[in-house]
């Protein structure tokens, strides 16, 4: 199981690299930046855990940059619409945003989806990880994976 895990942990590395290899992390150009209210992007609704996470973020965030970054929820089509948003505000800094998974590897399928790939966005940094575990009743015969298979 530990290689299996090794092998994933691998390859979502790989695929990091691959679709991110162009992400320019260097700093503001502005040094007085920012001197305004930050709006932070949430393309989901709120409440959920894409929503909670991005607010414990910008939360914290806040504390250490002088101004207030300020999370607005804009749900819709599957997080594209709050996506969309980021990707055609000024690229002044002042309207970040964040794409979860779905957004950012499901959401350019779609043939009604605003962007075919990511090149429309930089990543300038990760928060979080999501944990999707299964679940079965309680009284279910099934108490481990490898019982199901």
């Amino acid at each position: 199981m530990k290689g299996k895990k090794r092998l994933f942990s691998i390859g979502l590395i790989v695929v990091w690299i691959f679709l991110f290899q162009n992400v320019d992390l260097a700093g503001a150009k502005d040094p007085d930046y920012p001197n305004r209210p930050i709006n932070f992007i949430i393309p989901m609704g709120a409440g959920g855990t894409t929503d909670l996470s991005s607010r414990a973020f910008t939360e914290a965030a806040t504390k250490h940059i002088g101004q207030p970054i300020v999370p607005v929820n804009k749900p819709g089509a599957g997080g594209a619409l709050g996506a969309t948003m980021v990707m055609n505000a000024k690229p002044d800094g002042y309207t970040l945003g964040m794409i979860p998974a779905s957004v950012a590897f499901v959401t350019p399928f779609s043939d009604e989806s605003p962007f075919k790939d990511l090149s429309g966005f930089t990543m300038i940094m990760n928060f979080g990880h999501y944990i999707f575990p299964w679940i079965v009743r309680n009284d279910a015969p099934w108490k481990t994976w490898e019982r199901v298979h």
